[in-house]
């Protein structure tokens, strides 16, 4: 396997919310309708396109690869979620999805406790001996202790979140992020001038790779003081 970065991707309060859901009901069914008889149509209303928009971005902008966490994998394979994703309207890069972490859950470890989410993605990490950075998106919180610096918690209430996104970049592309608020500011890389980025709305919707943004010494979002 020739990737450095990986996303293992929840789905259920990920890339779905309540707030999805109130919105969802005010689209027609009809609009979920496709001719593909291989992929589910309620699979097609459970996705939020907003998220999986910041999905596609996050992958395209970081070169990572996905792997499926999510209760979802059951029963799938990574391509279903690769037509799936693309019927909904976001054209993912042909090979993104490579694989599912193993199904443990209903296996128990030697103190007699049911495997956790995050022993299947440790088990998958050993498996295929990853070595690279990796984000966890997910909105349960049963990770081991060494993966918590990798892993970005979503609610069921608002799913995926531009704030998610950007400290997912910051983690997979090796930036300097806030670590009170989490989505306070970036260093960048050594392709550009190093500058501090705010994390204001209106400049989410700018292009990262198209903007310049003032020197901050301070966090924008909770006024942390930057350790340069």
């Amino acid at each position: 396997m020739k990737t450095d970065k990986i996303i293992f991707l929840d789905i259920d309060g990920v890339l779905n919310s309540r707030k999805w859901y109130y919105a969802r009901s005010t689209i027609p069914k009809e609009m979920f309708q496709h001719s593909d008889d291989r992929v589910n149509e309620n699979d097609l209303r459970e996705l939020d396109l907003t998220a999986l928009g910041l999905l596609c971005k996050l992958v395209i902008n970081t070169g990572s690869k996905i792997v499926i966490s999510s209760t979802w994998r059951m029963g799938k394979d990574p391509l279903y979620f690769r037509l799936l994703f693309n019927r909904r309207g976001i054209d993912f890069p042909r090979d993104v999805f490579i694989g599912c972490t193993p199904i443990l859950s209903d296996v128990k470890n030697n103190q007699g406790e049911y495997i956790t989410r995050g022993s299947e993605i440790q088990k998958w990490i050993d498996e295929h001996n990853f070595t690279g950075k990796y984000v966890i998106f997910d909105d349960d919180s049963d990770f081991l202790l060494t993966q918590m610096p990798h892993f970005i918690q979503t609610t069921y209430e608002e799913g995926l979140l531009y704030e998610h996104y950007y400290k997912a970049l910051c983690i997979l592309e090796q930036l300097t992020f806030c670590d009170d608020c989490t989505i306070g500011w970036i260093m960048l890389n050594d392709d550009y001038p190093i500058t501090i980025r705010t994390s204001t709305y209106s400049k989410y919707l700018n292009n990262f790779s198209n903007c310049r943004y003032d020197i901050y010494y301070n966090c924008s979002s909770c006024g942390k003081k930057i350790d340069l």
